[in-house]
């Protein structure tokens, strides 16, 4: 295996939910479980959506980008000529 690819992370459900709702922030629960971030987030996501009522943590949503703006920044700083 190269070194690039990561190392799947066992965690049971619940030690995840134990770890989720002990911890202060999603990257408190990642150095606890050994899941990457954006890994903890997406588990905490499904667990959701699957009645699981964990607790959401402060400034924890993702970013979501103004797809319209983007494209007129790419437009405006594109080489000229």
């Amino acid at each position: 295996m190269s070194d690039n690819k990561k190392t799947r992370v066992a965690v049971s459900p619940e030690a995840f939910v134990r770890t989720w709702q002990s911890s202060k922030t999603v990257e408190e629960v990642a150095q606890k479980t050994g899941l990457d971030l954006r890994a903890a987030q997406q588990r905490a996501s499904v667990y959701r959506k699957k009645g699981v009522p964990l607790q959401r943590f402060a400034g924890g949503r993702f970013y979501k980008p103004d797809w319209a703006a983007l494209t007129a920044l790419a437009e405006e700083a594109a080489p000229k000529g």
